[in-house]
């Protein structure tokens, strides 16, 4: 006996607050969601940011362009997913568990950023690091992602991962031009930033090799299984530690969870029918995934070629991955710890650690800090190394509680999605879950030694393996509820035109900034002084709450002798970074140069009392 009723629910779906079931995503929105999986990752092999390049082809050959293409790449998904609520008259109705956590998120982040020092700095990363990345994940998981439909994001994904295995093996081989894909004699590769390529690739590895598990034609399987291969191999050339901890853990991690969810769903007896459902061999295949990543590592001597310019030798390196090189992690974190002391209750504002970080320079800070005083150049590190502690010093203890809360929902959404599906004999949706979910636990543990949540690469790839894991394992907690009136559609209509315009201004400054930087370059190297300054003040006149940009124009200014020019955009720096180094450097110099000894005096003074101890005397 049929039940027509359950079979036409659109009857109801004109009632204003009705609840519906949910709905498949529309075709615009199935196509424009692989744009940040295939555009962003890409960017990991385009030249430094410093790099000379010659007429146009820093507008787009910049590695900072890298957040770029996620603004625009993000917030066409964000927007399109919006328009498609308005048009139905729809919105999604979502658990608390999933909600509530991003709530607080976004108002720890919002508190920190009204007491942020440098407002604009914190609205660009608020917007970019956290603000797009969670409404992309919500997009996500409002929609029912069929298992089809996610197949295929994960094979275009794994068509960018692959692109940037084979270039990055192709260099340390030295396999003829493959390596140099673009006008430049200084490309980007692997090994100028191993540890962005390794967090993007520990993303995507498990998911790849759940695609050869699953049933299918054998050259598709095959397939996968060299993409797995290569992308491995390129995770061992990376000699990325932190990286290699979070693969490992993600993939032993992912599958103790999901056993744990099983048995508490279906107990030890039921436990074991669902698991004698896969093959021994498929079984067995599960488990190698680790031990081959070790075999790799340990092998890596005899067929790393004695010319390749690997700077450290992959065993070596699992050797001593808990060598002393972690004692420089703790040094940080120590110095980060001090400042959310102070700050760790409200949170200082998004990207705020290169701006309160030199007042809590003390004597552990001379371990990872380089002082050159000839040239006023320090190296420091620009981020904490761990993705946890900078959430709790940028959004305060609330966003910190929100972040882990929404990384143990879908974690739970993830358990219980395998569990089902091993237990109702759907055995290609769990073992796809498995590796969308070991990719996203990998993400979050790499946090904890890394910064991959700042990262574009890993950023949109970790998120996207949470979104699609959340979509594939609920089971009906996600529905839809119409919308009340028009007003409710002009809302979301208003709020879709707002993220667009800020989406385009972040967008439109980063890239020609960038390009105007790298154009400056250029005319510096073919010695044209004035014109490289004024390649250099047009990128500080897009961007000037950037440090880099702001001290790049007056080092160039008081270099090319413009010194009352150099002092103005030194006395501006010094508003947003009070204790910049390097802009104190560069102001005494210009102090010196105009012949204004009591304001060098003045200087001088206050760094040698502030910094004497950790760079000026080298740590002595």
């Amino acid at each position: 006996m049929s039940d027509s009723s359950t079979k036409n629910p659109p009857a109801i779906a004109h009632l204003p607050g009705s609840k519906l079931a949910p709905s498949s995503p529309p075709r615009v929105l199935r196509w424009l969601i692989l744009l940040p999986a295939l555009v962003v990752p890409l960017f990991l092999l385009v030249l430094f940011r410093y790099t000379p390049t010659p007429r146009f082809a820093g507008i787009l050959l910049n590695e900072s362009q890298k957040y770029v293409s996620e603004i625009l790449t993000l917030g066409f998904c964000v927007g399109a997913g919006l328009l498609c609520m308005a048009v139905r008259a729809q919105f999604p109705h979502l658990p608390k568990r999933l909600w509530v956590p991003i709530l607080m998120m976004i108002v720890g982040l919002s508190i920190g950023m009204v007491r942020s020092h440098n407002l604009w700095l914190g609205m660009q990363f608020g917007f970019t690091v956290y603000l797009l990345p969670l409404l992309f994940f919500l997009v996500l998981v409002s929609w029912q992602w069929g298992l089809d439909q996610v197949k295929r994001i994960c094979w275009f994904a794994l068509g960018a991962a692959t692109v940037v295995a084979l270039v990055g093996i192709a260099q340390v081989y030295d396999l003829g031009s493959i390596g140099v894909l673009f006008p430049s004699e200084v490309p980007r590769s692997l090994l100028g930033n191993k540890n962005f390529a390794a967090e993007y690739l520990i993303t995507l590895i498990p998911t790849a090799a759940a695609l050869v598990l699953m049933s299918g034609r054998g050259w598709v399987r095959g397939l996968a299984a060299v993409i797995t291969l290569l992308m491995l191999l390129h995770l061992v050339l990376t000699t990325a530690r932190g990286a290699w901890v979070g693969f490992v853990v993600g993939d032993i991690l992912a599958m103790l969870l999901a056993t744990i969810a099983l048995l508490r769903q279906e107990g030890r007896l039921g436990a074991v029918s669902a698991l004698g459902q896969l093959s021994v061999a498929k079984r067995l295949s599960l488990l190698l995934l680790v031990p081959l990543f070790f075999v790799l590592i340990i092998s890596s001597s005899w067929w790393l070629p004695q010319t390749a310019s690997v700077s450290r030798n992959p065993t070596e390196q699992f050797a001593r991955i808990d060598a002393e090189q972690s004692g420089t992690r703790w040094e940080i974190w120590a110095d980060t710890m001090s400042m959310i002391a102070d700050e760790g209750l409200f949170g200082a504002g998004p990207h705020h650690y290169q701006v309160l970080a030199p007042r809590y320079w003390g004597e552990r800070a001379a371990s990872y800090l380089k002082w050159e005083e000839d040239s006023g150049t320090l190296t420091s590190p620009r981020y904490p190394h761990n993705d946890y502690l900078q959430i709790w010093l940028e959004g305060g203890i609330t966003a910190l509680i929100g972040l882990v809360a929404l990384f143990a929902a879908v974690s739970w959404y993830a358990a219980t999605g395998i569990a089902r599906s091993l237990a109702s004999g759907d055995l290609r949706r769990a073992l796809l879950l498995k590796g969308l979910f070991a990719g996203f636990i990998a993400f979050t543990v790499a946090m904890l030694f890394e910064f991959p949540l700042r990262i574009p690469a890993s950023l949109v790839n970790g998120w996207l393996c949470a979104g699609l894991v959340v979509s594939l394992s609920r089971n009906g907690d996600c529905s839809w509820v119409s919308m009340k009136g028009c007003f409710s559609r002009i809302a979301v209509v208003g709020v879709t035109v707002a993220l667009c315009i800020v989406s385009l201004f972040f967008a439109h400054r980063l890239l020609w900034s960038n390009y105007y930087l790298a154009n400056g370059d250029w005319h510096w190297v073919k010695q044209r002084g004035y014109r490289a300054v004024e390649s250099v003040e047009k990128a500080y006149r897009l961007t000037p709450w950037d440090h880099n940009t702001g001290l790049r124009l007056a080092r160039a200014q008081y270099f090319m002798g413009r010194y009352s020019a150099a002092l103005t955009t030194c006395d501006e720096l010094i508003m947003l970074y009070p204790d910049s180094l390097p802009v104190l450097w560069v102001k005494r110099r210009v102090a010196e140069a105009l012949g204004r000894g009591e304001l060098f005096q003045q200087i001088d003074r206050r760094m040698k009392k502030q910094f004497s101890k950790v760079v000026l005397g080298n740590g002595k």
